[in-house]
Parts: structure tokens; sequence; C-alpha cells
């Protein structure tokens, strides 16, 4: 038989309107988490984003730490303010990049990473994955912070 099912539907809130970390976080939800295994019960997730402060003055984390902070400070900052507009989320989902340094005798290499959290706000439970590193001119970095 083809059993037809509704798809049960959850909420994600980002703590950015970047459009790239929304696709990044719809992606990986839905490709995810929206089937599972050995079940023909789908879950659908809606992403909305919202603007959040991480608390970082100068607006660039430098080092693992201060970007896990910033992303941690990006959560709060929106469970601290009237993001939800009456609706329920289930997920906050903060996506903070920072920049590692690495120190060489002749020059500094700097790479991108991304510290991701995700808050289930079910139980205040949170997961926290830190992404793959891509070179970045330090020169480039050095300038947005002018």
């Amino acid at each position: 038989t083809n059993k037809t099912h509704t798809p049960h539907r959850q909420k994600v809130m980002v703590t950015s309107t970047n459009q790239e970390k929304l696709t990044a976080v719809h992606r990986a939800f839905n490709d995810h988490f929206g089937m599972r295994s050995g079940s023909d019960v789908k879950i659908m997730f809606d992403v909305d984003g919202c603007k959040s402060d991480s608390a970082i003055y100068h607006g660039q984390p430098w080092g693992l730490q201060h970007t896990f902070e910033g992303a941690m400070s990006r959560i709060q900052d929106v469970k601290n303010s009237d993001y939800d507009n009456g609706k329920d989320y289930d997920y906050i989902v903060s996506v903070e990049n920072g920049v590692e340094c690495l120190l060489q005798h002749e020059r500094v290499i700097a790479i991108d990473v991304a510290c991701v959290v995700v808050d289930v706000l079910q139980n205040d439970e949170q997961f926290i994955g830190i992404s793959q590193g891509r070179p970045y001119p330090l020169e480039a970095i050095q300038r947005m912070k002018r």
C-alpha cells in the first residue's frame, strides 16, 4: 500500500538574515533530519532569520573561543528579544564565522571557520559543530576591521 502522510512541520529561527546562512541551515535540516530512517514520517523544517548581536564590539571574531562566544551571544540575544512574534519555534541556530591564525616564520595564514550552535528549545539542549577551515586572505580581514 502507498501511504501518504502530511509532513510534520517544525520551525527553526536562524540568528542571521544572511541568505547563505539561511539556505545552509534550511538544507541541513531538511536534507539531514527531514525523513526519519525506516519511517514514512516526513518532517519539514520552516526556516526564518532575524538580526542578532554577537556582542563582538569590532565585529570580527578571532580564534575559536571568540567565534563560539559570538554564536552563543547571538542565541541569547534572540532569546531575549521578541523574535517569535507569536510563533512557536523548535530550534534556534547560530552560525558564526571567525578567523583562526596559523603562524609561520615568513607569514601568517588566516583560516575562516564556522561555529554552528543548535539550541533545542524544548529541552534547552545544545549541539555544537565546527566547520572545516578555508584559507582566507589576512589582508582582506584586516581591511574589514577598519
